[in-house]
């Protein structure tokens, strides 16, 4: 049986798991901001690590989307009116128990309208993809778990007795002190209840437990108790409001990733480029030809079709060489997320980090610890991304420093992606 409180996710296979980080701060900062809604969401994604299961979990639901727009639309009218509660939440009050009954009752007032209209954007949440068949398992899994929360039997009770709550309605109220000692006879807790106007009918419905008892609250004190009581009220009622935004938080995120990837497949199908899911092979990569930058749809700038290989070692020079590093970053990253590409032929290898030391504006004394720093990181099967080393140390590489550097990491099984001035041999 489905547990009904297990988590969802649109970008991961098992959203039980933690989501492991895998690509070093340094190497995210050296991709530049990805043009898209929130890139701080979608370069949170692209440094966490995905396996096969997940590459392919993301590749079925953008395919759903690919093929039913409307499915799309759908779940972006459930964001927005999700992003419309965070504005119910600024009417939210929490009381103090300084303030007087008649305060505290309209702050009560206040967030019990809003957990309202939280519990309303579940059942609307569960009819807007009523009628929706998605075919992909994360979307499917996603609309039963609009459903199983939209027309549960708790929230519709707490919806029922929000909306017949008496303090609302301004009624007279009457409250009830439940003492629960314990066997010696010493008080564990001490609950207060609303009990309406009719207490007697409520005590009969309701009866002491076995092993507590009612008492009446003196006038004098009735006052402070209340407050206190509508104090704790508020409290639960306004983490209840938040415990269901932060459920639809996931929506948010898978929303940011996919509307990137479409936007990828569009730009490639309007350019009459055609565009591809990267093969995932054991072999340094990325690999391919005819791979045109997926950023260049911020610029609509048009550049010749990149090509790269699975060499070992592969030297970019001059002005072009960083721009090289940035776009082959792109690409791996890109890949292993299992974003789609524009490209004629794409083969990359979901193992291999991306490790980038960008050496171009620091001195000599900042190089040697960046490299020494890189080379105790580095894992077999990396690539390192190594941006014009000693440029500004004072001094150009010898073939023979140079050479040396470059078997150091290979011998840890790491490939290197160079970007070197025209004058190193």
């Amino acid at each position: 049986m489905t547990d009904p409180n297990a988590p969802f996710s649109l970008l991961f296979a098992d959203p039980t798991l933690p989501e492991e980080p895998w690509i070093p701060k340094e190497t995210m900062e050296f991709l530049g901001e990805i043009p898209c809604e929130d890139p701080a969401v979608l370069g949170r994604i692209l440094s966490c690590k995905t396996t096969h299961r997940d590459r392919a979990f993301r590749k079925e639901i953008l395919e759903d989307f690919l093929q039913n727009p409307s499915l799309l639309t759908k779940l972006e009218t459930v964001l927005r009116r999700r992003d419309l509660l965070c504005e119910t939440a600024r009417r939210e009050a929490t009381p103090t128990p300084q303030q007087t009954k008649d305060e505290a009752m309209e702050c009560l007032k206040d967030t019990a309208m809003s957990l309202l209209e939280h519990l309303k954007f579940l059942r609307h949440a569960s009819e807007e993809l009523e009628g929706q068949a998605p075919e992909s398992v994360g979307l499917f899994a996603f609309s039963e778990y609009l459903r199983r929360r939209g027309s549960c039997p708790e929230v519709k009770q707490l919806t029922e007795q929000l909306a017949l709550l008496p303090l609302l309605r301004k009624e007279q109220t009457e409250f009830v002190l439940w003492l629960n000692p314990d066997r010696y006879g010493m008080m564990q807790s001490a609950d207060l209840l609303y009990v309406g106007a009719d207490s007697e009918k409520f005590l009969k419905k309701i009866p002491p437990s076995k092993d507590g008892y009612s008492a009446r609250i003196p006038k004098g004190e009735v006052e402070e108790l209340t407050v206190l009581a509508i104090c704790r009220l508020c409290t639960q009622l306004r983490t209840l409001s938040a415990g269901i935004r932060a459920a639809f938080e996931p929506l948010r995120e898978g929303l940011v990733f996919y509307h990137f990837a479409l936007s990828v497949t569009e730009w490639g199908r309007e350019k009459g480029f055609g565009w591809l899911f990267p093969t995932p092979v054991n072999t340094h990569g990325p690999q391919g030809r005819g791979i045109r930058n997926a950023l260049e749809q911020l610029d609509g700038a048009y550049r010749p079709p990149f090509t790269c290989t699975a060499r070992a070692l592969e030297a970019y020079e001059g002005k072009e060489g960083t721009e090289a590093l940035r776009a082959l970053t792109r690409i791996q990253l890109f890949a292993a997320a299992g974003l789609p590409a524009v490209a004629e032929k794409l083969e990359f290898c979901p193992e291999e980090r991306v490790l980038v030391c960008d050496l171009e504006e620091k001195t000599a004394e900042e190089e040697s610890e960046a490299l020494a720093n890189l080379y105790r990181q580095i894992r077999p099967g990396d690539i390192v991304m190594l941006n014009h080393p000693w440029k500004k140390a004072g001094t150009a590489p010898t073939p023979e420093l140079l050479g040396n550097l470059l078997r150091a990491f290979h011998k840890k099984g790491a490939a290197v992606r160079l970007a070197t001035d025209p004058s190193v041999d």
